[in-house]
């Protein structure tokens, strides 16, 4: 999930449009005012930022520009103003902006049509920073669109190959979920934590762990036989990753008040949040992969075409030694 620093005055607007912003792929960090933004920017690895051009206090997003392109060069910024201005808009190029964006009826559009386009345009002025997605390793075929990559052209070694990275990727979330829960367990912090924070969390996590088992499962046995069960398991893992990601959204938007944004032990929660939301918007993608392995179903690999025909035979060698023959079109012995 990309990380966006969206700074307006309109609180109220980025709240409301946080959980559309989320199920496109991009986690919302919010600020009001200079300082707020400026301390996110110390804190956070973001890969860009949205800026009002009036901000809370009276205080100028177009003066903040300058300030935050002096510090952070490379930083892209798009300014996102519901009162566009031709004046503004060149003011804003020269001081570094990437691009300037109008809000549509000061909102974030409502047509489907409009929303697809207007996400579409944001992945491309904001590509992932290096560093920011841990879980595209080992060349992954997917897109950065939650849920949206299109495996029907996926050959069987591609999808053998995202599982396999798939793997990769719960192993180090599900260590970095435990490590850091037990920095709030040793602050004393976590006994404080709002009970549906810790509800989720430990229901992710038990997910989490399951979808890793059931993962390394299939990986193993796909190269022998693709089976109906491979399509129906990654098919619930994909839609119990949804609903995880629903639920994170509505208990850290909805139902944790207030916030204690710039408290140490807050960060560390927070990142817990951000991390197992983002491992449940990568898992989505298996609903996808399901759909295209009905079309390998029954679909022998090269370790299962080697065994075609044959038989088991238990032998006994001697006293102390057993093991199986294997009997088939390949041996010199038949039954």
């Amino acid at each position: 999930m990309k990380k966006l620093l969206w700074i307006d005055d309109n609180e109220a607007l980025i709240d409301r449009a946080t959980s559309l912003f989320e199920e496109n792929n991009f986690y919302i960090f919010k600020a009001t005012n200079t300082s707020r933004a400026l301390s996110i920017l110390r804190e956070e690895r973001l890969d860009g930022i949205l800026l009002d051009v009036h901000l809370r206090g009276g205080e100028s997003g177009l003066e903040l520009l300058e300030v935050i392109h002096r510090l952070y060069p490379s930083k892209r910024i798009v300014i996102f103003t519901g009162y566009p201005d031709y004046g503004d808009h060149i003011v804003s190029e020269e001081q570094g902006a990437t691009a300037y964006l109008a809000k549509i009826s000061k909102s974030v559009p409502l047509d489907e049509k409009k929303q697809a386009n207007f996400f579409s345009a944001l992945h491309k002025l904001f590509p992932e920073s290096e560093g920011n997605n841990e879980s595209k390793e080992g060349n992954m075929s997917r897109t950065t669109v939650a849920g949206m990559t299109d495996y029907s052209h996926q050959s069987l070694d591609t999808i053998l190959n995202d599982l396999g990275n798939w793997s990769t990727t719960l192993v180090k979330t599900i260590a970095h979920l435990e490590n850091n829960k037990q920095k709030l367990i040793d602050n004393e912090y976590w006994k404080t934590t709002d009970d549906d924070f810790k509800w989720i969390f430990a229901r992710a996590h038990m997910f989490y762990t399951t979808a890793l088992t059931e993962i390394n499962e299939i990986r193993d046995q796909m190269p022998l036989e693709v089976q109906p069960n491979h399509v129906t398991r990654l098919e619930r893992i994909g839609k119990t990753s949804y609903e995880i990601n629903m639920e994170w959204g509505d208990t850290w938007h909805n139902r944790m008040k207030p916030k204690q944004y710039g408290d140490p032990n807050f960060i560390i929660l927070e990142d817990l949040y951000a991390k197992s939301r983002d491992m449940a918007v990568d898992l989505m993608d298996l609903s996808n992969v399901a759909d295209r392995l009905k079309d390998y179903i029954g679909r022998k690999g090269k370790l299962g075409q080697n065994n075609l025909g044959a038989s088991n035979i238990n032998v006994n060698i001697g006293r102390d030694f057993s093991g199986n023959l294997i009997v088939g079109s390949d041996n010199e012995a038949n039954n």
